[in-house]
């Protein structure tokens, strides 16, 4: 783990990441303990990315994602959406 550059931990840290994965505390990470760990990582990256997501529409960072939030957005370059695909995305998510 030293030898690769891009993870800069030291013993320390790598012994208590250690200890954390080998869950039966039997020195070794098994297969179950390894798998266990990569869901772990999975299951949060996939929550920042939806944190993310959801922070680039909440414009005002109110807690909620308005329609007009949403319009904005989806009228940026970042989208390809039509304006009749955006009014029918917007009465479907907030309905009059």
């Amino acid at each position: 783990m030293q030898e690769i550059n891009e993870i800069n931990l030291t013993e320390e840290e790598l012994l208590d990441a250690m200890n954390v994965i080998d869950s039966n505390q039997n020195g070794l990470i098994d297969y179950t303990e390894f798998i266990a760990a990569c869901l772990q990582s999975y299951n949060y990256l996939q929550e920042s990315h939806l944190r993310s997501a959801f922070a680039y529409f909440d414009q005002d960072n109110s807690g909620n994602i308005s329609a007009d939030e949403l319009r904005m957005c989806l009228q940026s370059d970042d989208f390809t959406l039509s304006e009749e695909q955006i009014q029918q995305l917007l009465e479907q998510t907030h309905p009059n």
